[in-house]
């Protein structure tokens, strides 16, 4: 894959420091590099992760790591500044980012703090949304904050179940509880809640319609200073367990034009009043001819390892354009054959059937990354080796496999037969076979 930046920017003289785990931060650190940077993860830096920004500590934990990197880095050349990339974590989801890498004379990538506040905040983003006559799910856009409030909303089950109940805040995997019926409401719903307020931090709900069947589609787009903007090739994540994307497919097939131009249409319309400037992404659902806005990321979206793939480009080199300003000379966008079709296949510690974390001790894996066969190719990015050690309160993803291909069916083809060769060995049960089982599902295999 080729891609270019020009700018300022570039430079071996210039730090940049990537947060997030090392699953995450390593391929944009390894992008960073080709384009000049000198660049490390956080983990570079810290023997543990970062909290997160609402837990107790977690913004004087950043500022002591921004501190470190500052006074490591050295004295910047010229007028450049020494840059923080997010990640795609939830410091990514954070209006203070932009304020503590000032206080250290550091630049931030990412979109302006009013930008980034407003696409963290479901609620606010779904009213500038429903503004532009831009349809949604959501049932009311009055904040629930209680047991007794969502009681109260149900009105003892005058509403039709299912619902879905949300967080506003962010895209934590545990923001989302469906309710069937009454009894999940009185038993499920309290537990929830306290889990989502020791994850989030504080619990700020809203109360959208169920949709059976209905896809996910993954809108990437990028928007400069001038107001250029550009649509990525769209991405089918429909295929989730507990809430969490497992495998993703892109382009996104089997979906009716006609849906597919409203939601680029609405993308850039939703991204032009609200003055983003940088890299993003909206969440849609399609059902049938019919489209709803469920969320949008402010940052690159968790998908854009496989969507760059098939756009052959990169994303970070989009992103740092985007935010240098001036006109500037776009990254390359060169497609592939061996990537005009793409599937990511999420490998988690979990037990698949049970949908329960298996939390241990790796022994032994595989040490293969890269498969290359005619007019088709994958690769491997995993964030554990022999001796690593997947922590309860992890989220217990170990890496994913991406692979391309000529078409739909001969991607999975190839990700089958990584998963095939993939070998991870502990005290710690995987899911690769459940991935590879799915991926021979008649109704996946016919894109349904």
């Amino acid at each position: 894959m080729r891609f270019g930046f020009t700018g300022e920017l570039t430079g071996q003289q210039t730090k940049a420091l990537v947060l997030g785990s090392r699953v995450s931060s390593n391929p944009i650190v390894q992008d960073l590099a080709r384009l000049g940077f000198d660049a490390m993860g956080e983990l570079d830096l810290a023997s543990r992760r970062l909290a997160s920004p609402t837990s107790e500590g977690g913004v004087e934990a950043l500022r002591s790591l921004l501190r470190e990197f500052r006074e490591r880095a050295g004295p910047p050349v010229g007028s450049a500044a020494h840059l923080v990339h997010p990640g795609v974590g939830p410091w990514a989801e954070s209006p203070a980012l932009g304020q503590l890498c000032q206080e250290q004379g550091l630049a931030a990538i990412c979109p302006p703090a009013k930008v980034v506040s407003l696409f963290s905040n479901k609620l606010s983003l779904l009213t500038r949304a429903e503004s532009l006559g831009i349809p949604h799910l959501a049932l009311g856009m009055d904040p629930l904050h209680s047991v007794r409030e969502v009681q109260a909303f149900v009105g003892g089950g005058k509403r039709p179940f299912p619902l879905v109940l949300k967080s506003v805040r962010g895209s934590t995997r545990h923001g989302v509880q469906v309710l069937h019926s009454m009894e999940d409401l009185e038993g499920l719903l309290p537990l929830w809640m306290e889990q989502l307020e020791r994850n989030a931090g504080e619990v700020i709900l809203l109360v959208e319609r169920y949709l059976e069947g209905a896809r996910r589609i993954t809108v990437p787009f990028v928007r400069f200073h001038d107001g250029r903007s550009k649509v990525f090739p769209c991405v089918d994540a429909s295929l989730q367990s507990r809430h969490r994307k497992i495998i993703e497919f892109c382009p996104a097939e089997n979906v009716d034009p006609a849906p597919l131009e409203r939601m680029r249409r609405w993308t850039l319309q939703l991204a032009e009043v609200s003055g983003f400037v940088g890299v993003g992404s909206l969440d849609f659902f399609v059902d049938d001819t019919r489209v709803f806005l469920i969320e949008g990321a402010a940052r690159l979206n968790t998908s854009y390892r496989l969507w760059e793939r098939v756009a052959g480009t990169s994303a970070v080199a989009w992103q740092l354009q985007a935010l240098q300003g001036g006109p500037g000379k776009e990254p390359a966008w060169s497609p592939e054959p061996s990537w005009s079709s793409g599937v990511s296949l999420r490998i988690h510690a979990e037990d698949p059937v049970l949908q329960l974390p298996q939390p241990g001790t790796i022994r032994e894996v595989s040490t293969r990354r890269e498969w290359r066969f005619p007019r088709s190719e994958a690769f491997l990015e995993f964030s554990v080796e022999a001796g690593s050690v997947v922590a309860p309160d992890s989220d217990g993803l170990l890496g994913v496999v991406y692979a391309g291909a000529s078409d739909r069916q001969q991607a999975m083809l190839v990700g089958r037969g990584v998963l095939d060769e993939l070998w991870i060995a502990g005290s710690l049960q995987t899911n690769e076979r459940f991935l590879a089982e799915l991926l021979k599902h008649p109704w996946i295999a016919g894109g349904m």
